[in-house]
């Protein structure tokens, strides 16, 4: 997996260090631990990715609800075996 916008990122922090030095003449530890990249846009992406690994099984789960839901016979046997079930 990569970062998509890693230097983009970077450019933006490096960008805030230097205002922040300009600021107040200096940073805390010279701006050495600033540098985060976003946790939403990362956790989207390992999203993503465990997505892909399991694609097909969600393909078949979507072709299997489309079968039954087509026939009115099919999902009332559904209902019932799910009240049996219960």
């Amino acid at each position: 997996m990569t970062i998509d916008n890693a230097s983009a990122n970077s450019l933006s922090i490096s960008y805030l260090i230097r205002s922040m030095s300009d600021w107040n003449g200096n940073t805390l530890l010279a701006g050495d631990f600033m540098h985060m990249r976003c946790a939403a846009n990362i956790l989207n992406m390992i999203v993503i990715d465990g997505l892909k690994e399991i694609d097909s099984s969600i393909n078949r789960i979507r072709v299997a609800c489309k079968f039954v839901r087509s026939s009115p016979t099919r999902l009332t046997t559904l209902r019932g075996v799910q009240k049996r079930q219960v």
